[in-house]
């Protein structure tokens, strides 16, 4: 299928940016790729999972795997993971995106410097829930799409990753403020159809005109 010959191509790719997150990104498009059942998807994860188990971390894994179960509750959760590099920041986002995807939650998981430019963050949450969960977003987006067109168009092209510019910095902000609160209420009621875990490695890497977004969903 073209969908796998193009994530095999991603995994080769000379550039960093071009290739799947994680090891959950992939999962979920293999997912997608293959009609993969439950049981085969908890076979793939499980074999990722105790090939990179995480030691002196029990307590922040706790604290994850409850966010899990309240977002499964429907009550929702916001978790931040800080750090200094090189303390696993990575490894746990990707644990818990592997544990989410396996309770049943729809996984969005992305890099922040693959998402630094203008836009970018809107483009690749939009992508990935297109993929993900193609019938519940497809069955939210038409009462978002009027506000949402643009982007929707960029996420169906896999080389783009950032909204043109208009050159005009004011038009710009309000631009991103206005498609940041409609890609937000599209998550959210996505999220009433599936429960959904969004994950941002680097956070700190997002371009800050999209990043807004993050916090619309949070409140």
């Amino acid at each position: 299928p073209r969908a796998f010959d193009e994530l095999v191509l991603s995994l080769l790719s000379v550039d960093a940016l071009g290739r799947p997150a994680s090891a959950a990104e992939v999962i979920d498009r293999l997912s997608v790729i293959g009609t993969l059942d439950d049981e085969a998807l908890a076979t793939i994860a499980e074999s990722h999972i105790q090939s990179s188990t995480l030691v002196g971390r029990a307590s922040e894994q706790a604290q994850l795997e409850l966010c899990v179960s309240r977002t499964l509750r429907g009550q929702g959760c916001v978790a931040v993971i800080d750090g200094q590099a090189g303390v696993g920041r990575t490894r746990m986002l990707s644990r818990l995106a592997i544990d989410a995807r396996l309770a049943g939650l729809a996984t969005l998981q992305i890099a922040g410097a693959s998402a630094s430019k203008p836009g970018g963050l809107l483009i690749a949450l939009a992508r990935q829930l297109l993929e993900v969960a193609p019938e519940d977003a497809r069955a939210a987006l038409p009462k978002y799409l009027p506000a949402l067109e643009v982007v929707i168009e960029d996420a169906r092209e896999p080389e783009v990753s950032e909204l043109a510019p208009s050159h005009h910095a004011l038009r710009d902000r309000e631009r991103d403020v206005r498609l940041s609160s409609a890609l937000a209420l599209w998550l959210v009621d996505v999220s009433a159809r599936r429960p959904l875990l969004v994950a941002i490695d680097d956070a700190h890497l997002l371009h800050p005109g999209s990043a807004g977004v993050l916090i619309t969903i949070a409140e």
